[in-house]
């Protein structure tokens, strides 16, 4: 049985099924004759029953998870909802509800699942409504909590779907786990999050992200009735921060991991390329690390890291700062493959800021040499609506759904 996993034979803890075991033994085997035969045929009975039958439940306070883990962020699976950037999470993916859907639905539905940017962060951002789809929690969870039994989950994959069609919002934004629709992202936080995730599923991937789930059931105080409780909390970065801007390099290349930022300088020089990645006052993009050399007029040349965003200069390292990735630019290169970075563009059209955000040479797993570190390409050449598959994947997940109100508590 593995650690955190109990069983709860005729719904009470082991021990006290135990007791009652031995108590019910202990006066069968008074009966004259009979007896000593009764005893082992309960305590054969109660052996079988307890180690056959009675399935292992998760402990009573348990942050453990059922499904599958989630790959690395930036990185993208096939047949379920997921990731997009530096993350490392012992997320768990949830699985589309494909069983009542039509041929054309399940083509519709986006294939792919994409680990959004944050999603090794906190989970602090609140979803309205759990109460009104509390039974789809429990499903999407695997089981109903017992009367004041607590269950929390620390890390379970939620994907996000914008729903245009919502007669109430067109804003809003739907959370589901294990393909439950569980509840909305609020009001104020959809009008924020709907366009950006839209772009996503548009792309063809499904934006995911951590959730924290913590259910319960309770008897109320005046009626004695049992109620279930729930609270969803999501890790989301500020709705520019989500994805990239820009695609990946066309040529063959590997992405490093997320680091500690390092300034860049001269963006000033090259403001009208940065631009066009300013999707809000901070954004993230996708840049290469290229090594280039120092011109000075007497002094020894000095090799430097020049940063590009699509080939384009934005600005470069210092020397001294460049010593900590040209080993990784040139290991790479000898390897036919370009060095990129996650690249956090902050500012306006007037003056901007970029750092890099990548482990240094010294920094690298040996596991990540192993392979190409990639991200898929979110941004086809040609426009395309941002909304329209989203819409027809909601009227999916609705069939056979109660309506239920957004918000409010009745």
């Amino acid at each position: 049985m593995l650690p955190g996993m109990k069983r709860y034979p005729l719904g009470m803890p082991a021990w006290l099924f135990w007791i009652l075991t031995v108590i019910t033994a202990s006066l069968l085997g008074s009966i004259p004759a009979a007896g000593p035969w009764l005893i082992w045929i309960v305590i054969v009975a109660a052996f079988v029953y307890f180690f056959a039958l009675v399935k292992p439940e998760p402990n009573r306070r348990s942050s453990s998870t059922a499904g599958q883990e989630l790959p690395p962020p930036g990185a993208v699976t096939l047949g379920a909802p997921a990731p997009a950037a530096p993350i490392a999470a012992d997320m768990h993916a949830p699985t589309s509800a494909t069983s009542k859907r039509s041929p054309r639905q399940r083509k519709a539905r986006p294939q792919m699942s994409y680990e959004l940017m944050g999603s090794d962060g906190w989970p602090s951002v609140e979803v309205a409504g759990e109460f009104a789809r509390i039974d789809a929690l429990w499903r999407a969870i695997g089981r109903r909590p017992r009367v004041d039994e607590e269950i929390e989950l620390e890390s379970v994959a939620a994907e996000l779907l914008p729903e245009p069609t919502n007669k109430y919002d067109s804003n809003a934004v739907m959370v589901l786990i294990n393909g439950e629709h569980v509840g909305y992202l609020e009001r104020e936080n959809a009008a924020d999050y709907h366009e950006p995730l839209a772009q996503l599923v548009a792309a063809g991937v499904a934006p995911v992200t951590r959730a924290r789930v913590w259910t319960t059931q309770r008897e109320t105080w005046d009626t004695g009735k049992v109620k279930g409780h729930a609270r969803i909390t999501l890790a989301l970065n500020p709705p520019g921060m989500l994805a990239p801007t820009n695609n990946p390099p066309e040529s063959p290349y590997s992405l490093l991991p997320w680091g500690r930022a390092v300034q860049v300088s001269g963006e000033e020089n090259h403001l009208d390329v940065i631009g066009e990645y300013l999707a809000s006052s901070e954004s993230l993009a996708i840049g290469t690390l290229v090594e280039e050399r120092t011109t000075p007029a007497r002094a020894e040349p000095k090799a430097y890291v020049e940063v590009r965003i699509d080939g384009e200069q934005v600005g470069q390292m210092t020397p001294s700062m460049s010593e900590n990735f040209l080993p990784t630019i040139r290991h790479l290169a000898d390897q036919g493959q370009a060095t990129a970075a996650w690249l956090k563009v902050k500012g306006s059209l007037i003056a901007a800021q970029i750092t890099v955000h990548a482990e240094k040479a010294h920094e690298l797993s040996d596991d990540w040499f192993e392979r190409p570190s990639t991200t898929p390409p979110l941004h086809p050449r040609r426009a395309q609506p941002a909304t329209t598959d989203a819409a027809e994947d909601v009227e999916d997940v609705r069939v056979n759904a109660r309506e239920e109100p957004m918000w409010g508590e009745d």
